[in-house]
């Protein structure tokens, strides 16, 4: 395939090694780097029952751009040159830097009043409508005027949702027929808006993590400074950095995300403290991937 495709560079990410590929490689002159390198121990003990092979391998690599200081050091242990590793950070979750998104113009297109509390729930996946609605009912006591907005990930799923919410009463509008003062739901039934609606929250909660899945991506709402909750399936890589320091929050059932949920929604300065460290992560991821681009550049991988 090498041959064929004749690539100018082979870029190999996480703990994606495959001896073969980086040999072959090496033997057209084709460069290999690895980039956002991570390795636990597990894995770090599984690759080493390769021996000679795997060192080889390993040894042949241009360059390593490592997550962490004993990432590189157990690369270097399966034979990484130490000349050729580099501990630059994890560059998962550093959203690009685009236009910025104003929570408030936002807020003024959807005719959302500036100090309506928002609550976003992305991506959510089958069987954790229910789940949030039991928390729902309790913030709703608490604050009548909290505007939920519910995007399911699979558009397929919005007769099923549709009718859990007429169960359980919730007075909701599609997005697609919004008009007016919105209600206690808005029910996204469009693609490629949920960054947009984030950006106009107050408190996210991201799904895919109250089933197991795995969860979905925390680091969107986060970067844009707003406060992230998510269940016990989360695993999305780094999501537990984000929690670490103090964008995100996990939870483990509904009655805690509700009692999370109502510390945020009712003190703005715990709101804003995580909504800055979400910001800080992501500026820390996007040096790394600016870092990793560098390097690639400076030793002339790419």
């Amino acid at each position: 395939v090498l041959r064929n495709v004749r690539p100018r560079a082979v870029l190999l990410t996480e703990g994606e090694l495959w001896p073969g590929i980086i040999l072959e490689a090496r033997r057209t002159g084709t460069p290999v780097a690895l980039i956002n390198g991570h390795i636990s121990e597990g894995a770090f003990r599984w690759y080493g029952r390769f021996g000679s092979v795997m060192r080889r391998g390993i040894g042949s690599l241009d360059l390593l751009c490592v997550q962490s200081h004993g990432d590189g050091e157990r690369f270097v242990r399966l034979g990484a040159r130490p000349e050729r590793t580099f501990v630059v950070g994890n560059v998962k979750g550093g959203e690009p830097e685009g236009e910025p998104l104003e929570r408030d113009a936002l807020r003024s297109s959807f005719g959302i009043h500036p100090e309506r509390p928002v609550l976003v729930a992305g991506s959510t996946r089958e069987g954790e409508e229910a789940v949030l609605l039991e928390g729902l009912k309790k913030l709703w006591a608490r604050w009548p005027n909290l505007l939920v907005i519910l995007a399911p990930r699979h558009l397929e799923r919005l007769g099923e949702v549709e009718r859990l919410l007429r169960e359980h009463g919730v007075r909701y509008v599609l997005r697609s027929r919004m008009g007016g003062d919105l209600p206690q739901m808005l029910l996204v039934d469009t693609m490629g808006e949920l960054l947009k609606f984030y950006a106009m929250a107050d408190l996210a909660f991201v799904g895919g993590s109250f089933v197991p899945v795995g969860g979905h991506n925390p680091f969107e709402p986060a970067s844009l400074g707003v406060p992230v909750t998510f269940g016990p399936y989360m695993r999305q890589e780094g999501w537990d950095g984000l929690c670490e320091d103090g964008a995100a929050a996990m939870v483990q059932d509904a009655a805690e995300w509700a009692e999370l949920a109502s510390r945020l929604l009712e003190d703005l300065d715990l709101r804003s403290q995580m909504g800055q460290k979400g910001r800080e992560h992501a500026g820390k991821l996007r040096e790394a991937a600016r870092r990793t681009a560098e390097l690639l550049i400076s030793h002339g991988i790419v």
